[in-house]
């Protein structure tokens, strides 16, 4: 989503699907990719290179951090900034990648992981794939209910919870909760486009962790301090002050991860939409982060509901979204003791 067409913008979009142009660039056609973007738009300091062995070590050296940001190559090799795949969740997932899996040795794998499976089942239960509204309760019958692939993504995105803790100046169970109303109303569009709402709903998850990465190298960074579910402008801040932004910086953690191709594509294009081959699952995630977040303002009294992002919408054959997506009842928002669970 591009931040600046959420609720407070007044302008949003080319007829092409892509978001406004930014001040600096021109019309929305004619400007160069975000990825060449972020390779000519300079920080305002040389960007430093050098590698973090403890993301404490962040803390510790931020008024250096807050002058010079660290490159991108350098936060995406530093290891302890970048969290790496659990082992027990590797061991699920090298079984789930056999020609016939297991399911009886993926259930006995996630059951030996208590923590993974209480947020797979949290996951599961947000996610609605319970029928009739039947709450699922076993890791048993989530993982029959699920079949294979959506089980697969779902335990990568349960492992995520986990991977980030005491990311400084971010309250956890906040950034989960508006992650999880993201991934909400993703797959509540996919639903209505008849897409894969599981990939809609982890890449809604999912969306926001590269700003977390962010946060951890650069805490004291000027375009790190609002709050990530309510500041609009946030990408552009990023790439003005970084030479990127949280997008690319969360493809890269979903692609060590081991997330699908096109989950990772969604989430590095989910501010540019048309930057990717097939924009459609990046689309839905723009729009599902422009509505969520015009929730937000709406709860601190400050939404003016701003321009709604029509040719995103109409670019993916959601020209009738804008009454739904405004709408307070979209979703069933999520609560904090649910996210406080998750997180």
């Amino acid at each position: 989503m591009r931040h600046s067409c959420g609720p407070a913008a007044s302008n949003c979009g080319s007829t092409s699907g892509a978001p406004a142009a930014r001040a600096s660039g021109g019309s929305g056609r004619d400007r160069a990719p975000a990825s060449l973007m972020a390779a000519t738009i300079a920080p305002p300091q040389p960007a430093a290179s050098f590698a973090l062995e403890d993301p404490a070590q962040a803390i510790s050296i931020a008024p250096f951090l807050a002058r010079y940001p660290v490159k991108l190559e350098d936060l995406l090799a530093t290891d302890a900034l970048v969290p790496s795949l659990p082992e027990a969740v590797n061991r699920i997932l090298t079984e789930l990648q056999h020609e016939e899996p297991d399911l009886q040795r993926v259930n006995q794998l996630l059951s030996g992981e208590v923590g993974l499976t209480v947020r797979l089942l949290r996951l599961v239960n947000s996610a609605r794939y319970s029928v009739g509204g039947q709450r699922i309760g076993t890791v048993e019958a989530a993982t029959a209910l699920l079949g294979l692939n959506a089980t697969r993504q779902l335990v990568q995105a349960a492992a995520v919870g986990a991977a980030f803790k005491g990311v400084p100046g971010v309250d956890m169970t906040e950034f989960w909760r508006h992650s999880l109303d993201v991934a909400k109303i993703a797959q509540s569009l996919a639903e209505d486009l008849r897409l894969d709402k599981g990939l809609a709903f982890t890449s809604g998850l999912l969306h926001g962790t590269g700003d977390l990465i962010l946060k951890m190298a650069m805490p004291e960074r000027a375009c790190l301090q609002p709050a990530f579910a309510t500041d609009d402008g946030r990408y552009e801040a990023q790439l003005a002050e970084l030479g990127y932004a949280y997008p690319e910086v969360g493809a890269a953690f979903a692609s060590r991860w081991l997330f699908p191709d096109d989950l990772v594509e969604t989430i590095r294009c989910q501010c540019e939409p048309r930057d990717c081959a097939d924009p459609t699952y990046s689309s839905l995630l723009y729009l599902s982060c422009w509505s969520a977040r015009a929730h937000e303002l709406d709860i601190e009294g400050a939404a003016p509901h701003g321009v709604f992002p029509y040719s995103v919408a109409e670019a993916i054959g959601l020209s009738d979204a804008d009454d739904k997506l405004r709408d307070d009842k979209v979703i069933a928002w999520t609560p904090v003791d649910e996210a406080r669970d998750f997180s």
